[in-house]
Protein backbone atom coordinates (compact mmCIF):
# COMPACT_ATOMS: atom_id res chain seq x y z
CA UNK A 1 0.00 0.00 0.00
CA UNK A 2 3.31 2.27 0.70
CA UNK A 3 4.41 1.93 -2.84
CA UNK A 4 0.90 2.51 -4.54
CA UNK A 5 0.54 5.88 -2.42
CA UNK A 6 4.29 6.77 -3.31
CA UNK A 7 3.85 6.21 -7.22
CA UNK A 8 0.26 7.86 -7.07
CA UNK A 9 1.74 10.96 -5.16
CA UNK A 10 5.01 11.12 -8.07
CA UNK A 11 2.61 10.83 -11.19
CA UNK A 12 0.19 13.57 -9.42
CA UNK A 13 3.48 15.86 -9.09
CA UNK A 14 4.48 14.99 -12.83
CA UNK A 15 1.35 15.40 -14.29
CA UNK A 16 0.83 18.67 -12.80
CA UNK A 17 3.97 20.04 -13.40
CA UNK A 18 3.65 19.03 -17.07
CA UNK A 19 0.78 21.12 -16.79
CA UNK A 20 1.57 23.87 -15.60
CA UNK A 21 4.77 24.30 -18.38
CA UNK A 22 2.95 23.61 -20.88
CA UNK A 23 2.22 19.91 -21.10
CA UNK A 24 6.21 19.06 -22.62
CA UNK A 25 4.89 21.53 -26.13
CA UNK A 26 7.56 23.69 -26.96
CA UNK A 27 6.96 27.27 -27.12
CA UNK A 28 8.40 29.26 -29.97
CA UNK A 29 8.51 32.84 -28.48
CA UNK A 30 11.98 33.38 -28.63
CA UNK A 31 13.73 35.17 -25.62
CA UNK A 32 15.16 38.36 -27.85
CA UNK A 33 11.42 39.32 -28.74
CA UNK A 34 10.49 40.16 -25.18
CA UNK A 35 14.32 41.64 -23.82
CA UNK A 36 13.89 45.50 -22.95
CA UNK A 37 16.19 47.70 -26.37
CA UNK A 38 19.50 48.38 -25.03
CA UNK A 39 21.38 51.20 -26.24
CA UNK A 40 24.80 50.09 -28.48
CA UNK A 41 23.81 46.88 -28.68
CA UNK A 42 23.14 44.60 -32.38
CA UNK A 43 19.49 42.97 -32.21
CA UNK A 44 18.37 40.22 -34.58
CA UNK A 45 14.93 41.05 -35.70
CA UNK A 46 14.39 38.49 -38.04
CA UNK A 47 14.72 35.40 -35.13
CA UNK A 48 15.21 32.80 -37.35
CA UNK A 49 19.41 34.24 -37.81
CA UNK A 50 19.84 34.08 -33.92
CA UNK A 51 17.36 32.92 -31.41
CA UNK A 52 17.31 31.06 -28.33
CA UNK A 53 13.94 29.51 -26.84
CA UNK A 54 13.01 27.82 -23.72
CA UNK A 55 11.15 24.79 -24.00
CA UNK A 56 8.25 23.40 -21.25
CA UNK A 57 10.80 21.23 -19.84
CA UNK A 58 13.32 25.08 -18.91
CA UNK A 59 15.33 23.54 -21.73
CA UNK A 60 17.66 26.67 -23.83
CA UNK A 61 17.08 25.50 -27.56
CA UNK A 62 19.62 28.12 -29.46
CA UNK A 63 19.62 28.44 -33.25
CA UNK A 64 22.49 30.32 -34.65
CA UNK A 65 23.09 30.80 -38.37
CA UNK A 66 24.49 34.30 -37.93
CA UNK A 67 26.35 35.75 -34.55
CA UNK A 68 27.56 39.01 -33.90
CA UNK A 69 31.39 38.31 -33.45
CA UNK A 70 32.36 42.50 -32.70
CA UNK A 71 30.81 45.45 -32.38
CA UNK A 72 32.14 49.18 -31.97
CA UNK A 73 31.98 53.16 -32.55
CA UNK A 74 34.13 55.67 -33.59
CA UNK A 75 34.51 59.16 -34.75
CA UNK A 76 34.76 60.43 -38.46
CA UNK A 77 36.89 63.50 -39.41
CA UNK A 78 33.76 65.24 -39.03
CA UNK A 79 32.94 64.51 -35.87
CA UNK A 80 29.77 62.13 -36.31
CA UNK A 81 29.56 58.41 -35.04
CA UNK A 82 30.42 55.68 -37.09
CA UNK A 83 29.53 52.01 -35.99
CA UNK A 84 30.77 48.88 -37.25
CA UNK A 85 29.66 44.96 -36.69
CA UNK A 86 31.53 41.97 -37.84
CA UNK A 87 28.85 39.26 -38.71
CA UNK A 88 29.86 35.85 -38.91
CA UNK A 89 28.01 33.07 -40.43
CA UNK A 90 28.05 29.85 -38.96
CA UNK A 91 26.25 27.81 -41.74
CA UNK A 92 27.70 25.83 -44.77
CA UNK A 93 26.02 28.25 -47.44
CA UNK A 94 26.10 31.69 -48.25
CA UNK A 95 23.89 33.53 -46.67
CA UNK A 96 22.76 37.23 -47.44
CA UNK A 97 21.66 39.66 -44.27
CA UNK A 98 20.31 43.44 -44.08
CA UNK A 99 21.41 45.70 -41.72
CA UNK A 100 20.11 49.15 -40.28
CA UNK A 101 21.25 51.39 -37.93
CA UNK A 102 19.23 54.07 -35.28
CA UNK A 103 21.48 56.72 -33.51
CA UNK A 104 20.46 58.37 -30.31
CA UNK A 105 21.31 61.15 -28.60
CA UNK A 106 23.14 61.84 -25.02
CA UNK A 107 19.20 61.36 -23.76
CA UNK A 108 18.42 58.53 -25.74
CA UNK A 109 16.11 60.41 -27.60
CA UNK A 110 16.22 59.26 -31.85
CA UNK A 111 18.86 61.86 -33.31
CA UNK A 112 17.77 60.97 -36.79
CA UNK A 113 15.75 58.63 -38.37
CA UNK A 114 16.96 55.07 -39.29
CA UNK A 115 19.83 54.60 -41.86
CA UNK A 116 18.66 52.68 -44.78
CA UNK A 117 18.52 48.53 -45.23
CA UNK A 118 22.23 47.37 -46.02
CA UNK A 119 22.75 44.45 -47.87
CA UNK A 120 26.05 42.04 -46.38
CA UNK A 121 26.92 38.80 -47.95
CA UNK A 122 28.15 35.98 -46.29
CA UNK A 123 30.04 33.51 -47.54
CA UNK A 124 29.86 29.83 -46.05
CA UNK A 125 31.72 29.63 -42.26
CA UNK A 126 32.73 33.06 -42.60
CA UNK A 127 32.50 36.79 -41.67
CA UNK A 128 32.15 40.11 -43.33
CA UNK A 129 31.57 43.96 -41.31
CA UNK A 130 28.74 46.16 -41.79
CA UNK A 131 29.48 49.74 -40.69
CA UNK A 132 27.00 53.09 -40.60
CA UNK A 133 27.55 56.76 -40.11
CA UNK A 134 25.17 58.95 -38.35
CA UNK A 135 24.69 62.63 -40.12
CA UNK A 136 24.03 64.81 -36.91
CA UNK A 137 26.94 65.37 -35.02
CA UNK A 138 24.23 64.36 -31.76
CA UNK A 139 24.70 60.88 -31.58
CA UNK A 140 25.84 59.07 -28.95
CA UNK A 141 24.28 56.45 -28.76
CA UNK A 142 23.33 53.01 -31.37
CA UNK A 143 21.29 50.44 -31.93
CA UNK A 144 22.30 47.90 -34.85
CA UNK A 145 19.12 45.79 -36.44
CA UNK A 146 19.62 42.25 -38.59
CA UNK A 147 17.33 40.95 -40.25
CA UNK A 148 17.98 38.00 -42.84
CA UNK A 149 18.18 39.42 -46.53
CA UNK A 150 14.94 39.67 -48.63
Amino acid sequence: MKYLIAILSVSVIAITGCNATGGGVRTDEPLQRSAPLKMNSVIFVDHSLNRTVIDSFDDKITTVKVSVQRKGVRSTPTGSMEVWAVLRNHTDYPLQVQAKTSFFDSQEAPAENASAWQRVHLQPNSTATYKEAATSTTAAYYVIEVQEGR
